[in-house]
């Protein structure tokens, strides 16, 4: 199988998953819908060990934002007043975009637009959040 070593940020790599909506359960991001799609088997092969990948930096980041948040807040944001609720905000944004521009080498499939040419499964904003993910055909 044959693979190559991409540098993508966590920003990219996150925003790719999908997300939690309060009140609405979760939204499959474009790598989520990209794992889940039934494609040939070869190329779910391909695929399939780009989970493995991505869980140890994904998982590592999860930690980090959870530490940063017990760290900023440790009682928690209700016992906080409002300006002190804007001063943890401020820090955390700050905090998280630094998070989010660190970039992780990851090993990932190769694979093309063409490849998913007769499936359609990703909108043009889908694949530009997984720019990092296909090789450009020239």
């Amino acid at each position: 199988m044959s693979t190559r070593a991409v540098n993508v940020r966590m920003a990219d790599l996150i925003n790719s998953l999908g997300r939690t909506l309060p009140g609405a359960g979760v939204a499959p991001g474009p790598l989520d819908k990209l794992l889940s799609a039934r494609l040939p088997t070869a190329l779910s092969f391909r695929l399939s060990g780009l989970i493995d990948e991505i869980d140890p930096p994904v998982k590592r980041y999860n930690k980090q934002q959870q530490a940063l948040v017990e760290e900023l807040a440790p009682e928690g944001l209700e016992k906080l007043s409002q300006e002190q609720k804007k001063e943890v905000d401020a820090r955390f944004a700050e905090a998280m975009e630094t998070l989010g521009n660190e970039e992780v080498t990851i090993r990932v499939p190769v694979v093309t637009p063409a490849d998913l040419d007769r499936f359609e499964l990703l909108s043009p904003a889908e694949c530009r959040a997984l720019k990092w993910l296909f090789v450009d055909e020239g």
